[in-house]
Formats: structure tokens, sequence, C-alpha cells
């Protein structure tokens, strides 16, 4: 019986308009057999580039060139402080108001935007956004909102504190 259940599936997903190939491949999914993907659906030199930054060190020695105490140097200069507040605290896909968050989780959000911002840096060297500079870009962009970030709650990194309460991150409108 329970060879006739991909089969099954098959019928329910060609009811629900899928394509062929697309049948097939589930089907084989099921059975757990796994096909490689084809010339068209390979990623792009660049995408890959892109996705190496994932498995790299969350943090690097630091972009020397760069000021961190003005966070428009890091961040999305063409928006308001207000609006950066708001990108970096949805990055960090939690339900809390920018009052809220504590330094660790807006080191994260920082550290998730300044990845898109110079991804390329993250590909080669380690010389990328380092925990120190997220954190004072974090600070000068809560100073220019007139906020103070609550103290953290002795997560053992920014990263870990990002993730008290929130979903995991992989792609999200930021790093």
């Amino acid at each position: 019986m329970s060879s006739l259940s991909p089969f099954l599936a098959a019928a329910v997903v060609l009811f629900l308009g899928w394509s062929q190939q697309r049948i097939i491949r589930y089907i084989l999914h099921l059975l757990g057999v796994t096909l490689p993907l084809p010339p068209q659906m390979k990623l792009s030199k660049k995408a890959q580039n892109q996705q190496q930054v994932f498995h790299r060190p969350m943090f690097g020695a630091g972009i020397k060139e760069l000021d961190p105490s003005n966070w428009r140097n890091f961040l999305f200069s063409d928006r308001s402080p207000q609006e950066m507040l708001e990108e970096v605290r949805d990055t960090l896909m939690m339900d809390l108001s920018e009052r809220e968050l504590t330094l660790g989780q807006m080191t994260e959000g920082v550290r998730r935007c300044t990845g898109l911002q110079f991804w390329p840096k993250a590909t080669v060297g380690d010389e990328y956004w380092s925990e120190a500079q997220c954190r004072e870009v974090a600070l000068a962009l809560c100073r220019e909102n007139g906020l103070t970030p609550k103290q953290d709650t002795g997560k053992a990194s920014p990263a870990a504190a990002a993730q008290e309460g929130s979903c995991p991150s992989p792609v999200s409108s930021c790093v």
C-alpha cells in the first residue's frame, strides 16, 4: 500500500495543475531519488558568490576605510534614520517595537543589512564588518532616532540575542 502513495500524490498534484516535469520531480522526491538541477536552474556566478557569504564567519576583521560612527557609511544611505531603524528591526523578523530591541539584537540586524550592502567584501578575505563596527553602527542609528537600546539578556552573541523569539533568518529582506 505504501508504494501507492506517490502515485496518489501525483494524481492530486496533476489535478492541481502541476506540469509533468514538476510531478515527476515530486514523485522522485517522495521516493527519495534526487536529480541534478537542469542547466536552466543552475545558479549564476553572482548568485554563487552571494551564497558564499552565508558560509563565512558572521563577523570579519572590519572594514577599515569606513567610520562606523556614521551609520550611513554601512547601511542604506538613501533612507531616513527612522526607515533604516525599521529595516534593521524587520531583518530580525521579530514582533517587537524599536524601543524593545536590545543592543545585541540591533547589532545582529545591522550585520544582516550590512551583508546586503557589502556582500562582495565577505566573499574574499576577512576584511568585512566586525562585531564592534556593527555595534557602533547600531548605537549611532539609535542615537539619531533618540533611542537607548535595552541591555542584552546575557545571550552569548548578537545572533543568539536576535533569535530570542524570532524565526530563523536565512534570507530575509537583509542578510
